[in-house]
């Protein structure tokens, strides 16, 4: 049976905001999901909404909006993108092979990624960080 899994941060990981840093973002959005992701807490509300908006659209393929939960609550997948982008995208991993950095993924489809990024820290000697969790494999209707 074949397992999937996805990259984790570290709990102490610090994330960086700049890549999200904007004054256009719904700021209110993010002021409605600060207090789920404590991670975050020195971010501007715009720079979350930002966040969560480049989630959507890379892990889905649709534009956020159209993808505001009914229920708030947290999802750790929201972190696991945010890790993936600043720790792969941050060494250019995540480019496709005609070149173009505008890729849609899922987090679930990162293992030669996050595989090669694993070399490139030995080579460096570093650590490597994150955590690799199974996740279930979706039901099938």
């Amino acid at each position: 049976m074949k397992q999937l899994f996805i990259r984790r941060p570290p709990t102490d990981y610090v994330f960086n905001e700049e890549t999200y840093r904007t004054e256009s973002a719904n700021g209110e959005f993010g002021d409605s999901i600060r207090h789920l992701y404590p991670e975050l807490g020195g971010w501007k509300s715009s720079s979350i909404a930002k966040a969560w908006e480049d989630y959507i659209y890379t892990t889905t393929g649709v534009e956020w909006i159209h993808q505001v939960r009914e229920e708030l609550k947290r999802e750790e997948d929201f972190l696991a993108f945010l890790f993936a982008e600043q720790e792969l995208r941050g060494r250019n991993l995540l480019v496709r092979s005609d070149g173009n950095q505008g890729v849609i993924y899922s987090l679930t489809g990162l293992d030669d990624v996050w595989g090669e990024y694993d070399c490139i820290m030995e080579r460096e000697g570093k650590t490597p960080k994150g955590i690799t969790t199974s996740v279930p494999l979706p039901q099938r209707n």
